[in-house]
């Protein structure tokens, strides 16, 4: 599979995962799971600026075809795809321990993965927090809660692989380019990055918390990130750039 083909897939299945989350954070943050959270009716735009910074680097990587900027794309979509929603949230919140109580394990493997089990009341529900254990009667919302943070977890294993295939997919890209980027071009994506690795640690913490600070030092850092993204992909436009310096962005051969 070609290059091209690879990143448009990367791209449709990071929106795929950010829709997912993001429906189902609203139903969380519309009350119908548990009581009314603000903060989980922001994941939208939360986790809408990872994603700009998301495809604006895949974006990057289509037209220079540069290892730093594969590798700043394969950085992110761990850290705000792979590991913060499909393992953390949708593993180990929603899938998990789901997959225990259906298998009915014992209580000591429930105690030892999540510090606040408690035991299920009595009725029919299912497990549907792990980080502070609960439980949810079992009604129309509640089953699409837990079936979108398991969908969570599963999309987000079809991106990393997916990913990965894209990493090993530069060894036969005839345009895969290790040569000088434009300056601009490389402050913008370090930038970035370095906006990345401070973005995933206050998004988590505002979730966890509804602290105030978490939420606004998370928007200082997205907007680093955004605008250093919006300077590199200018840079690749400029009409005077270097020859070499940008690769073309005719498509891969069949």
């Amino acid at each position: 599979m070609s290059t091209e083909v690879l990143i448009t897939r990367v791209s449709r299945i990071t929106a795929a995962l950010y829709a997912i989350t993001a429906v189902h954070h609203v139903i969380e943050g519309l009350g119908w799971v548990f009581g009314f959270r603000l903060n989980s009716l922001l994941t939208p735009i939360t986790f809408g600026i990872p994603l700009l910074m998301t495809m604006g680097v895949l974006q990057l990587y289509r037209t220079t075809r540069h290892q730093f900027v594969l590798a700043v794309v394969t950085i992110m979509i761990t850290l705000f795809w792979v590991i913060g929603i499909g393992l953390t949230d949708g593993l180990y919140n929603h899938t998990l321990n789901v997959l225990l109580s259906t298998v009915h394990a014992p209580d000591s493997a429930f105690n030892a993965i999540y510090p606040s089990y408690t035991q299920p009341p009595s009725g029919l529900n299912i497990p549907c927090d792990g980080v502070q254990y609960s439980y949810c009667t079992v009604t129309p919302s509640t089953l699409l809660y837990e079936l979108a943070g398991i969908a969570s977890f599963l999309v987000a294993c079809w991106l990393a692989f997916d990913t990965y295939r894209l990493v090993r997919a530069r060894r036969r890209d005839y345009r895969a380019s290790s040569g000088r980027l434009p300056r601009r071009v490389t402050i913008g994506v370090a930038l970035a990055l370095l906006s990345a690795f401070g973005l995933g640690p206050t998004l988590g913490m505002y979730m966890a918390t509804r602290n105030l600070a978490s939420l606004f030092g998370a928007l200082a850092l997205m907007a680093i990130g955004v605008g250093a993204l919006g300077v590199a992909l200018r840079a690749t436009r400029a009409p005077n750039a270097a020859p070499g310096e940008v690769q073309s962005s005719a498509h891969d051969p069949p």
